[in-house]
Formats: structure tokens, C-alpha cells, sequence
């Protein structure tokens, strides 16, 4: 069991370079203070910092912090391990205000806290350091002091509202925007476990794997049925054309008139006829098939001629060998 008094120069305290340091000399007389030095909050020293930070790493239960009071000195806080910040007005005592400046007075104290390592943290912003800035002349740390499970803390001065632009200093942690607050902390927003992998309860409102793959294979049978519709379809249209061709009930659309065949006769060539419905009984738009057995040899005194020319205007067509055209006449 400890109970021990620390100067504001022993190695546990931690400043930034916002502090100056002030010590008994020829010049100046700090008799009264403890160790004869003490370490104040200087706006002049007060440069890329926008305000002056002690910080005491410790183990115990209970710290308390002491400097001077002076009315001219202005807002200060103290937290310990990150929790909200407290503040305290040092031109105000709990009585009220006062004019007369004095050494030993207590800056801040905490307690109730567990017997472990704890960090506490105290200084003054830019603004409320003023032309003249806190001061820290000792602390004192024990572990005498019952150890509890909520913090309990106490000042010779008023609590106040922190500087402009400090408000968050005052919240829970937790609940502090990490970009909007001069202290770090952890988000509440942080998942405690990965969701990626998680499967959807039965109760909930999504569609579950069995029931999407029943879908699924429905929607696979209806695809097949379809297309197997199409085939069948295009099968029968295909045969339904066959059997009409194979049938002769369809029409050729060929220019007959113009198709030629070559004739028995040497060099001969002669046209195409259609079958004449009326001098031969046949299916209107359909070519004559002459039989090859009817093919009559060549002669050089009948010239030869087609069925369907027998007994039309056409028969009597003059001799291959003799037959000129009428341009060549």
C-alpha cells in the first residue's frame, strides 16, 4: 500500500512542448511551490498545438492534481483513459469567485476506479490559457483508496462548459464522431461478427435456397417444353411441305418460256413448252415430260418436232440444216 507525491518533473508526467518550465533561480524566487518549480500552459509556446497536454500513465486507485489559483486563469479539463472530459473554470471556486492567488490547491482528483494501470490526461486549450495559463505543480497517486467500478471525481473549482468548438469533449465515447472530436475513439458502428456468411432465418422475409431451386427447375421445365414445342412445329411444317411437293399440288413459279433444253437434232435447241390444259387434258403451269421412247431420229426430210407442237401452229418448223433466222434473212 503506497501513497506517493510526484513533482511536476518526475519522469511519469508526459508534457507537450506547449509548457514552459519554471524553477527557483537568481531572477526568480518560487519558494512556497513544491520542489520549487512548477509547469504552466503558455500561449506563447502554444504553436502548432492548439493546446497544452499533461499526460501521467499510473497504477492505483486514486490521483489527485495540484497547482496555484489564480483568478486570471481560465477553463481546464482532466479525463482519464479516454473516458468524456470534465471540466472546471479556474477562476471559480465551488464557493464562488476569489482574488487573492495561492498555492496547494487541488486541481482535479479521481476515484473510484480499479486497482490497475490507468492514464489521465489534463491541460487547457489555446483560448482559456489567455495571457495566463494553468499551472501543475505535484500530483499524488495511491492505491490506498477503496477501488470501485465508476469514477468519482472532485475540484476545488467550479465545473464548467467546455471551450467553443470542444462539446463532443463532454459526450460518452462511444457516441463521439472520430472526425469531429479532439480525442481518438473507437467506433460504435463496428460489426462484432462477419455477416457475409450468414444464413437467413426461417421466419425472415427472403426467399429460402430450397425454394429458389424449386423455381429454378421449374422455370428449366417450362424452357424445355417450349422449345420443344418449337421443334415439333417446324418438323411437321417441314414434312407438310414435302408430302405437297412430292404430291405435285404445288406451283412452279419458273419462267418456263425461258428454259431451254437441247435438242436430238445436232446443234438443235428448242424451247420449253407448257403442257396446253386444253389440246392435251394436262395440269395447267406444268412442263411436258416427253417420253424418250417417242423421240422421233433425225431425218433430213422431217424436221423434228414435240409432242405438244404435233398439230399446233408450230408444226412444220423448217429443216435444222436449212434454218435461218429472220434477222438473217
Amino acid at each position: 500500500m503506497t501513497n506517493t507525491t510526484y513533482d511536476d518533473n518526475d519522469s511519469k508526467a508526459l508534457y507537450n512542448t506547449a509548457w514552459a518550465v519554471l524553477k527557483t533561480s537568481a531572477s526568480q524566487n518560487l519558494t512556497g511551490w513544491y520542489d520549487e518549480t512548477f509547469h504552466s500552459c503558455n500561449t506563447g509556446y502554444i504553436t502548432g498545438a492548439q493546446m497544452c497536454t499533461a499526460t501521467i500513465d499510473f497504477t492505483g486507485t486514486h490521483i489527485a492534481l495540484y497547482g496555484d489559483a489564480n483568478p486570471a486563469q481560465g477553463r481546464f479539463f482532466c479525463y482519464l483513459d479516454g473516458e468524456p472530459w470534465n471540466w472546471f473554470d479556474g477562476s471559480e471556486f465551488l464557493t464562488g469567485k476569489y482574488t487573492k492567488l495561492s498555492l496547494d490547491h487541488l486541481r482535479c482528483s479521481v476515484k473510484g476506479i480499479s486497482n490497475g494501470s490507468h492514464r489521465l490526461v489534463f491541460g487547457q486549450d489555446k483560448i482559456s490559457a489567455g495571457t495566463n495559463g494553468i499551472t501543475l505543480d505535484y500530483f499524488v497517486i495511491d492505491d490506498l483508496t477503496a477501488a470501485g467500478d465508476s469514477a468519482v471525481w472532485t475540484s476545488e473549482f467550479a465545473s464548467t462548459t467546455p471551450q467553443t468548438g470542444y462539446a463532443n469533449t463532454t459526450a460518452i465515447p462511444s457516441t463521439i464522431s472520430s472526425t469531429s472530436s479532439p480525442i481518438s475513439t473507437a467506433s460504435s458502428t463496428e460489426s462484432s461478427s462477419p455477416s457475409s456468411t450468414s444464413t437467413p432465418s426461417s421466419g425472415g422475409g427472403g426467399i429460402s435456397a430450397a425454394t429458389g431451386a424449386g423455381i429454378g427447375v421449374g422455370v428449366g421445365a417450362v424452357g424445355l417444353a417450349v422449345l420443344g414445342l418449337v421443334i415439333w412445329l417446324f418438323c411437321r411444317r417441314r414434312r407438310g411441305i414435302s408430302g405437297a411437293k412430292s404430291s405435285g399440288s404445288l406451283s412452279t413459279t419458273h419462267d418456263l418460256d425461258n428454259m431451254t433444253m437441247r435438242s436430238a437434232a445436232p446443234g438443235g435447241v428448242v424451247p420449253y413448252t407448257s403442257y396446253s390444259p386444253v389440246a392435251q387434258g394436262g395440269s395447267p403451269g406444268l412442263p411436258e415430260i416427253q417420253p424418250a421412247g417417242e423421240v422421233q431420229p433425225y431425218s433430213s426430210t422431217a424436221p423434228y418436232v414435240s409432242r405438244s407442237q404435233a398439230g399446233s401452229q408450230f408444226a412444220g418448223l423448217e429443216d435444222p440444216q436449212t434454218f435461218s433466222s429472220r434477222g438473217g434473212r
